[in-house]
């Protein structure tokens, strides 16, 4: 209670600095109201009120509609515990419809007033109204809506496709077990995911018999899969390379991420092939696009891959980290890069890491061991940034598992040096880092050294493919394979050179057999 003591005294203060010139005779209302929760949730038919507190520096007036009572619905200076009561959310002896308002607590303007959200409980599904898929796009996210006569064409691996025989929605975690080729009536909330594509949770769907499934050619996007964009579901078909994570369309930029694949396209067993995959597009930001695969069609084995990770499953932790893009965005936005704290579902992006079977390797210059591990390594949207001034990091491979004795193989992957300066800033310069990959064997250690990045001061970023030649070598599930900075750059190695900063970003990492 003391912390709010102090908070509105600190707020009466400052109001009072801002409103010297009123004239005290003016109105009796406060100049400052403070109500001690934002958000109060009620039953359909309530166990009870419940109470708040709402603090002022003078008189105060309340506002709320019939079927909330605030008692009392006046106060003066000081503390006041309020009384909030609703009303039964019932019709005809049944549950109605879910609502929401907002209670004022009001002073002499519109900076002194203080808001609360009211949410009753109800039956979300009482009254749906019907909606073309074109008009649920358009709705805001929550709404119920209701799609009748929909034509099940395909099943997804948590949900299916629909279509009013002109566009397609996207249905998810349906309540029932549809078929394709099955008319049903969906009810459900609309919701938009990451991609701004709109879906609809199957909630309620009723069974309406059966159709023919409209046909359709889908659309081959292979030659423009770059420039593939919209806000709505497509029939598309695309040929490419999938490496067992991602599809790549010739030299193009963007990749292809397969999601909610059904267990009948066997996607996961052509890693390393050449496919042609026949499905819905599902959104684009780039360098992304969605697909949701419903036939892949095998063309041919592409490439061995033993291990490949493009870091795409941090996306969740990046989202709760709230970070850019830094190689896409560094000319525009002073991106910033997080530690790997950040919780998703009580599980630390650090914890998620170890959980996948990579390790960390690190050497810090004497002059910062006070400094924590986890300040060398970071989460980016979605790869991985090492280095701080004279601490560094590096990530040592999962054990990877049934490789031929004798394979000749290439470790593949992207990476970047750090760029200096914030946006906008004339020649920035780039961290003079240098990689290289130490294959270890029962304590016997072979270091190759990447090439030096190329990129000059006041260049663009942009991601470099080192491939690595890794012949001769014994890899199996007893190898540690690191991928860090260079000998010269290791800082113990550097003792004479404290602020040393040799940053660098790193991504799709790939274990293939020589090609």
């Amino acid at each position: 209670m003391k912390k709010i003591n102090y908070y509105i005294l600190s707020l009466i203060a400052l109001v009072g600095c801002v409103f010297t010139s009123c004239k005290d005779d003016e109105t009796t209302l406060s100049r400052a109201v403070l109500a001690s929760v934002d958000l109060l949730e009620y039953d359909a038919i309530p166990s009870g009120p419940q109470i708040i507190t709402v603090i002022s520096d003078a008189d105060w007036i309340s506002e709320a509609p019939e079927w909330v009572t605030i008692s009392p619905a006046t106060g003066h200076a000081g503390q006041t515990e309020v009384t909030i009561s609703v009303q039964d959310n019932m019709r005809e002896g049944a549950k109605d419809n879910p609502r929401k308002t907002t209670i004022k607590f009001k002073g002499r303007n519109l900076w002194s007033e203080s808001t609360v959200i009211i949410r009753q409980d109800g039956d979300k599904f009482r009254d749906p109204i019907d909606y073309t898929i074109e008009a649920m796009e358009s709705a805001e996210d929550e709404t119920v809506v209701r799609l009748p006569n929909m034509i099940v064409t395909a099943l997804t691996g948590n949900g299916f496709i629909a279509t009013d025989g002109t566009n397609y929605v996207y249905v998810k975690e349906p309540v029932i077990a549809v078929e394709a080729g099955q008319k049903v009536s969906i009810v459900g909330e609309k919701y938009t995911d990451d991609m701004k594509m709109a879906y609809v949770l199957g909630e309620k769907i009723s069974d309406e018999g059966s159709a023919v499934i409209p046909e359709k050619t889908p659309v081959d996007i292979t030659d423009t899969f770059d420039k593939t964009d919209g806000k709505k579901y497509q029939f598309i078909t695309v040929s490419g390379d999938y490496d067992g994570s991602s599809l790549t369309v010739g030299k193009m930029n963007c990749k292809g991420y397969f999601v909610d694949a059904p267990a009948s396209s066997n996607i996961s067993q052509l890693g390393g092939h050449k496919v042609k995959v026949t499905g819905y597009f599902a959104g684009q930001a780039s360098p992304v696009v969605n697909i949701i695969p419903i036939i892949v069609e095998d063309l041919g084995v592409n490439e061995i891959i033993y291990f490949a990770d493009d870091f795409e499953w941090l996306e969740p932790w990046s989202n709760v980290a709230g970070v850019h893009d830094w190689i896409k965005e560094s000319d525009t936005v002073k991106a910033e890069s997080k530690n790997l704290t950040n919780v998703v579902d009580g599980v630390t992006a650090e914890d998620a890491i170890y959980e996948r079977g990579y390790s960390f390797v690190k050497a810090t210059h004497k002059a910062y061991e006070d400094r924590p591990f986890n300040t060398r390594i970071y989460i980016q949207k979605n790869y991985l940034k090492f280095g701080l001034t004279g601490i560094q990091a590096g990530l040592v491979l999962p054990s990877i598992k049934d490789i031929p004795e004798g394979e000749n193989l290439e470790l593949c992957f992207d990476w970047a040096p750090m760029r200096q300066g914030d946006p906008g800033a004339e020649n920035r310069k780039y961290d003079p880092s240098q990689l290289l990959v130490v294959v270890e064997n029962g304590g016997s250690e072979k270091h190759i050294e990447v090439p030096p990045h190329t990129l000059v001061a006041g260049a663009p970023m942009e991601w470099m493919k080192a491939v690595v030649d890794l012949s001769g070598l014994t890899v199996n599930e007893n190898t540690k394979i690191t991928i860090r900075q260079i000998d010269s750059q290791w800082p113990y190695k550097a003792d004479d050179d404290k602020s040393a900063v040799c940053r660098y970003f790193l991504d799709n990492i790939k274990l293939r057999q020589k090609k």
